[in-house]
């Protein structure tokens, strides 16, 4: 398989991933979505539901084999080519993502970044063709080289540094403003185990 869109939910190891792609396929076989969009006053990378609606038609799209990114499945699902994602344990991917951003409150962070994965994904696993875990890489890794043929570098990038530690009050909180993204999670989990 060559042609695929990869939905980089963020802090779930997509970028190492990219990096990947790059080196196999070609930087000039990628089409990369910009980063999501950054909000400088509070310095954090967040989608906007707004995004959710918005279909982008590049009219050289045929030319990548890949395109990889921060972006709703609903941007490129009318391209009807598979769709790879990875998910993680939503507690630690909200901590992941809380410890890259400065100046925000955490309990504002959790209210506008709540289920990101289920927001990002459409919430139906059943339209991917391959889900990850990035709590379970390498195994994930080793199906991903399976399906297409390749191998990749057993190489981390763009691991959180100094992330922050987070009281028993505040995981409670992470938990209420994440329930959807924990059942997907717990969905995927499943799907992974049945991939060969």
């Amino acid at each position: 398989m060559d042609k695929f869109i990869f939905l980089h939910v963020m802090k779930t190891g997509g970028t190492t991933l990219l990096k990947e792609f790059i080196r196999i396929y070609g930087r000039e076989n990628i089409l990369h979505e910009t980063k999501y969009k950054q909000d400088k006053i509070k310095n954090v990378g967040l989608l906007r539901m707004s995004d959710k609606t918005l279909t982008s038609y590049f009219p050289s799209h045929k030319d990548y084999k890949i395109i990889h990114g921060h972006f709703f499945y609903e941007k490129y699902k009318h391209l009807r080519r598979p769709f790879f994602t990875f998910l993680r344990n939503p507690i630690e991917r909200i901590i992941s993502h809380y410890s890259t951003c400065n100046n925000i409150d955490f309990y504002e962070f959790c209210r506008i970044s709540s289920n990101a994965m289920t927001q990002m994904t459409g919430g139906d696993l059943t339209k991917y063709e391959f889900i990850g875990i990035t709590d379970k890489m390498e195994e994930s890794l080793q199906k991903l080289e399976n399906i297409l043929g390749c191998s990749f570098k057993r190489k981390v990038m763009n691991k959180t540094k100094n992330k922050k530690v987070m009281t028993k009050n505040q995981i409670k909180y992470i938990k209420k403003y994440n329930q959807h993204d924990i059942k997907l999670y717990e969905k995927g989990l499943n799907l992974f185990a049945k991939m060969r």
